[in-house]
């Protein structure tokens, strides 16, 4: 998921903590630094500027930075514990765990209660899927600096995955951020956990102190458009999006969850542009293939439609189901039924390989039987259009399938049925609060005389 995504991120790497109201961001806490202080001294001014510049380039992705920023340093004190473990967390993350390895290890020798060295191994351990051992280290970090709120952090990371203990990453996340409200890594790691947990306020909250400390965190604004779209509020999800999509005009999980909300708006023209964006910026990737697909059959453009689909199939297969569906549909619209009916037996079969379309364009799982259903109506094969209708109910029961089951019982001059069909369509229709399809269940049953 998204919360897997920042995870991979190297901003989430740097081991350096600092107390509320202590020295800024990056500098480190007296636990992890006591290590580079000459005997009976500070550690000098230049070992302590090059940690905390090297720690903001790699929180910001640039590891190759660090290293730069670290070797005038380490040329100056070759033998500083602190620099060398600060090197080994940049190597792990841009030359490889080898270099890594040999920098933390003289680290160790030279300082055996580094808590930053103890650190970077737990970053080394991590990042080699040494699970067990990284959180030894992590702990052990903490038990030396108990102040040391990115070692809270990383280890969250690894108790998330591959541990699966929950309980435990959040009681970790929440101690960083006590320890270091600013940490924006454990604030978004955080902000997600809330908001899968459908703790939406929480969420919000967490987002919008990203927000505050930096307006164009993308992924933070991505997360407060999701938050408001989450809370029935389309708007300002709409504005959230258009403001993550400025910071990152690149990202394609911004612009798809965008296109997903304009889908339900029904703003297909705008989903349409997205859409176009997703498929110029990764058009090697099917499902954006598919999804363009399914806006344009929205708006009526089969032809345009069919296309869309054949180039999704013809990078992922026969049996990317939901472009298949997809494909069915654009047919079925061209009034092709015989070459629909092949795509649609395979999308109903297979209505959980079907990525969320049905769900996202149509409000419910069961739309491929019920769009077979059309099809069979097309082709004058009632029998297998009400079995298909039959299964549609029993997938999900949703409004639509017992309004087309009410029409199709109609036709097959079914009355009392089809009145029983469209009086639980109406049932459904009231108990949405949907007047769209009141009037479609009400004019339906007007018509049975």
């Amino acid at each position: 998921g998204a919360a897997g995504a920042l995870v991979a991120s190297a901003a989430l790497a740097l081991g350096l903590s600092r107390g509320a109201g202590g020295p800024a961001a990056g500098a480190p806490s007296a636990g992890a630094a006591a290590t580079s202080a000459p005997a009976g001294g500070a550690p000098a001014d230049d070992v302590r500027q090059a940690i905390a510049a090297a720690t903001r380039q790699i929180d910001a992705d640039d590891a190759g930075a660090a290293l730069a920023t670290l070797s005038p340093a380490l040329a100056a004190h070759p033998d500083d514990p602190s620099l060398l473990a600060m090197r080994g967390i940049a190597n792990v993350i841009y030359t490889g765990a080898d270099a890594a390895r040999q920098d933390i290890d003289r680290a160790l020798s030279l300082a055996p209660s580094s808590a930053l060295a103890y650190f970077a191994r737990g970053y080394l351990n991590e990042r080699t899927d040494q699970s067990d051992a990284a959180i030894a280290d992590y702990t052990r970090a903490i038990e030396l600096d108990p102040a040391f709120a990115r070692a809270y952090f990383q280890r969250s990371r690894v108790l998330s995955y591959p541990k699966n203990d929950a309980a435990g990453e959040r009681r970790d996340l929440d101690r960083a951020i006590e320890l270091d409200p600013d940490l924006v890594a454990a604030r978004m790691a955080r902000a997600w956990l809330r908001y899968y947990a459908q703790d939406l306020a929480p969420a919000l909250e967490d987002a919008d102190y990203v927000i505050a400390l930096d307006p164009r965190h993308s992924q933070a604004l991505r997360l407060r458009a999701l938050v408001y779209a989450g809370q029935g509020r389309p708007a300002d999800a709409r504005r959230g999006f258009d403001a993550a999509a400025a910071a990152a005009p690149e990202d394609r999980d911004i612009l798809r969850d965008r296109a997903e909300l304009l889908v339900r708006q029904g703003d297909y023209a705008a989903a349409l542009a997205d859409a176009d964006r997703l498929v110029a910026l990764d058009g090697a990737e099917p499902q954006w293939h598919g999804l363009r697909g399914f806006v344009l059959h929205a708006l009526g453009r089969d032809e345009q439609a069919l296309a869309a689909f054949d180039q999704a199939l013809l990078i992922a297969g026969k049996e990317a189901w939901a472009a298949r569906y997809g494909r069915g549909l654009a047919l079925l619209g061209l009034g092709r039924a015989p070459e629909a009916l092949d795509d649609l037996l395979a999308a109903q079969a297979h209505p959980d390989d079907l990525g969320g379309a049905a769900e996202l364009f149509y409000g419910t799982h069961a739309m491929p039987a019920i769009d077979l259903a059309r099809a069979y109506q097309a082709l004058g094969k009632g029998d297998q259009a009400l079995g298909a209708l039959d299964a549609a109910i029993e997938q999900d029961g949703s409004f639509v399938a017992y309004l087309e089951r009410g029409r199709a019982r109609a036709a097959a001059g079914n009355g009392a049925g089809a009145r029983e069909d469209l009086q639980e369509a109406l049932r459904r229709a009231l108990e949405a609060k949907n007047d769209a399809q009141r009037a479609q269940a009400e004019a339906e049953l007007g018509k049975l005389r």
